[in-house]
C-alpha cells in the first residue's frame, strides 16, 4: 500500500512525546553539504516522527559536491535532530552510498545506537529485507556506463537549476518544482534504465535469500513487486529530498509511502510512465 501523508504545519513544535510512533523509517539521498538540499522539508518531517529505528539508505552528506556555502544552519539542524533521536533511543542505522563512499573505509562501525555499515539485513512481517543504496548495483543495468554517468551529471545540473527558481516561486507564493522529476517521469530512455535498475536490485535481493528490498539512489521513490523466476520480490525506493522529499515507513506491518508537502503527486504519475 502507498500512502500519501503531509507532516503536520506544528510538528517543529511538538514535544518528542507528542509525536507520530513509527516502528521504523528509511530516507535515502538527502545530499547534505549541496544548496539543492531540501533540508527545511526534512526537518519538519524528522521533528513530526518518533521512530524506533531509522535507516539512512545513502547518500545522507554529498562528499562529491560539497561546499561550504551548501551547508546552511537548517543542514547543522539536521544532525542535531538525528543526534536527539538517538539519544532518545532509536537506533539510527547508516547504509553508505556512492555520494558518501568516504564513509565505507569505517565500516562497518558500531557506537551506542548508531550503526555505519555498506547493507543491512532485517526480517519484517516474514519477510527477509535487504537494505542498500543501490550504486553497486548499476554494473548489472544494461545501460552504458558514459550514458549513465552523462545522465547523472544533467540530472545534477537540473536539481542545481531549481535553488534559484524555487526561491523566487516562494517569494512569488508558489509551491516548488522540480524539473529532474519532470524529465524523469517523461523520457523513455530513462524510464528503460530504471525500470532495469529496479529489476537488477529484485534479482540481487532474491539471490540473497531476500524477499524485499529497500534502495535508493536513483531519485525515485516506488513501491513494486517483481517476479525473478518463480520467486517474487518487494521492490522499495526510499525517493530523496532533493526532488521528492519522500520516505518510506514500515508500521503496524505494512509499507506506506510519506511524501512532503508542496510535492504533489509525482510517484503517481511516475509509476504510470513506468508501467
Amino acid at each position: 500500500m502507498i500512502r500519501f501523508a503531509t507532516p503536520p504545519p506544528d510538528a517543529a513544535s511538538a514535544g518528542r512525546e507528542d509525536r507520530r510512533k513509527v516502528d521504523l523509517v528509511a530516507i535515502s539521498d538527502v545530499h547534505l553539504g549541496t544548496r539543492a538540499c531540501r533540508a527545511a522539508d526534512l526537518l519538519v518531517y524528522l521533528q513530526a516522527i518518533a521512530p524506533r529505528r531509522l535507516l539512512l539508505v545513502g547518500d545522507i552528506i554529498d562528499g562529491w559536491m560539497f561546499s561550504a556555502s551548501g551547508w546552511p544552519e537548517q543542514h547543522t539542524a539536521i544532525l542535531q535532530e538525528l543526534g536527539a533521536m538517538l539519544a532518545a533511543g532509536t537506533q539510527i542505522i547508516y547504509i553508505t552510498g556512492n555520494h558518501d563512499d568516504m564513509l565505507r573505509r569505517y565500516s562497518p562501525m558500531e557506537a551506542g545506537n548508531l550503526l555505519l555499515c555498506d547493507e543491512y539485513e532485517l526480517e519484517l512481517g516474514g519477510k527477509r529485507t535487504w537494505f542498500c543504496h543501490g550504486d553497486l548495483l548499476e554494473h548489472s543495468v544494461p545501460t552504458p556506463r558514459w550514458m549513465s554517468r552523462l545522465g547523472g551529471l544533467a540530472f545534477d545540473g537540473l536539481a542545481m537549476a531549481d535553488v534559484p527558481l524555487n526561491a523566487t516561486r516562494r517569494r512569488l507564493g508558489l509551491g516548488p518544482t522540480a524539473s529532474v522529476a519532470w524529465f524523469k517521469s517523461r523520457l523513455p530512455g530513462v524510464a528503460r534504465h530504471i525500470r532495469a535498475y529496479e529489476d537488477a536490485c529484485a534479482q540481487a535481493a532474491a539471490a540473497r535469500g531476500c524477499a524485499a528490498v529497500v534502495t535508493g539512489h536513483i531519485h525515485l521513490p516506488n513501491l513494486r513487486e517483481v517476479d525473478v523466476g518463480e520467486q517474487r520480490v518487494t521492490y522499495l525506493n526510499c525517493g530523496d529530498w532533493v526532488e521528492n522529499c519522500s520516505a518510506l515507513e514500515w508500521h503496524d506491518g505494512d509499507w506506506s509511502l510519506v511524501q512532503a508537502a508542496g510535492v504533489g503527486d509525482v510517484v503517481e504519475q511516475r509509476d504510470m510512465a513506468l508501467a
